[in-house]
């Protein structure tokens, strides 16, 4: 695969002549953020596509594809990222991990919010009004979403947590 990415990655940035480390890092750095766009393309149109396909009331293979693309590209970054050990953190001291501790529970705040949130809206408001019913604006569902992404945020916080390597005594 190395090799491969040797031999597309510089006509497809580029870089075709011989450059130095620093001309080749910029050249990933390039297709990092090409990647990074990409995939937040891919799910944009994914989410349209399903939004036509259920409003139309039917299921195209341009969503599927869509979606195939998308999870392979999310796994396979996934992977790569747990081999490398891009998924751990390491701190030095106490205060380095209390400090990481707080960022952590910020973020796992901030990841419930947003997943409570847009489960609600999707699941309350558009999926219904797309299939023709009326949307369900009752407290149950808001209930419901909040104490699912309030469950979803904490699973994230421990999961984040676990990924913390004391390297201290």
């Amino acid at each position: 695969m190395n090799h491969l990415m040797d031999k597309i990655l510089p006509v497809f940035v580029g870089l075709e002549t011989e450059r130095d480390e620093y001309m080749r890092l910029q050249g990933r750095k390039i297709m990092a953020y090409c990647h990074v766009y990409s995939f937040a393309i891919v799910s944009i149109a994914m989410m349209i596509s399903l939004i036509a396909d259920l409003y139309f009331d039917m299921i195209s293979i341009g969503t599927l594809l869509l979606f195939v693309i998308q999870q392979i590209v999310a796994i396979y970054t996934l992977i790569k990222s747990k081999k490398m050990n891009l998924d751990t953190d390491e701190v030095y001291s106490k205060i380095e991990y209390k400090e990481k501790l707080k960022t952590l529970r910020f973020q796992a705040l901030k990841i419930g919010i947003l997943w409570g949130t847009t489960m609600f809206v999707w699941m309350e408001l558009v999926f219904p009004h797309l299939s023709g019913e009326s949307s369900n604006l009752a407290i149950d569902g808001v209930y419901r979403w909040a104490l699912g992404g309030l469950f979803f945020g904490t699973i994230m916080y421990f999961v984040a947590k676990s990924k913390i390597i004391k390297e201290y005594d």
